[in-house]
């Protein structure tokens, strides 16, 4: 019920109350997978409330692409751009002869282009644009990175207003659908997805 609670509190845009939640409901010894999902939605909640550092040292141990997709959210809000690009394109990567690549995938590549551009990696802006070129050219993501894999300026004010969009691009109800996928019959009563961002 606790995790229940906890993330319908994340969903909400209350990080501080689902933290509250968790942390009046610790218990010794829960079986592995409960203690997983609350290692999980603490995570979130931390990174939602701005304490990214202590998040990614709650997650450090743990496996798996949920934990991987709270990194990147903590690395990203760290502006720690190389590290939550590097790992994105790792994610992101697809099996040979795979079939195309879903669009929240192709998001997830154009945001690590322009993580890479954040951190001035040059060297890995161009490793992910010849890795995913062929797999982006057919895809409506095609002009974003094409745009943002060539040869352009950060400090340009349609680069800044690219990678402010993307920033703000709303990561918490992917991690809602990864949650309801992930964890199945334990996250019946998780939101479809979060409610609005607060301005």
């Amino acid at each position: 019920v606790a995790v229940d609670l906890a993330l319908i509190r994340i969903a909400d845009r209350h990080p501080e109350l689902a933290l509250k939640v968790l942390a009046r409901t610790r218990l010794a010894d829960l079986p592995p997978q409960l203690e997983r999902q609350r290692r999980i939605l603490e995570a979130r909640s931390l990174i939602d409330a701005g304490r990214e550092e202590l998040a990614l040292d709650l997650i450090s141990q743990l496996k798996g692409k949920d934990a991987d997709y709270l990194r990147v959210d903590g690395y990203w809000k760290a502006k720690n751009y190389a590290q939550a690009s590097e790992l994105l394109e790792v994610l992101n990567t697809p099996a040979s002869g795979a079939p195309q690549m879903r669009q929240d995938a192709r998001m997830s590549v154009v945001k690590a282009a322009v993580g890479f551009v954040l951190a001035g990696d040059k060297l890995g802006l161009s490793r992910l644009r010849s890795k995913f070129s062929e797999q982006m050219a057919q895809s409506a993501e095609w002009p974003l990175f094409e745009y943002v894999t060539r040869d352009i300026a950060p400090q340009s004010n349609e680069f800044r207003k690219l990678a402010q969009d993307i920033a703000s691009a709303d990561s918490l109800d992917a991690f809602i659908n990864s949650y309801r996928e992930l964890y199945g019959k334990a996250a019946e009563l998780a939101p479809a997805k979060g409610g609005a961002p607060s301005a």
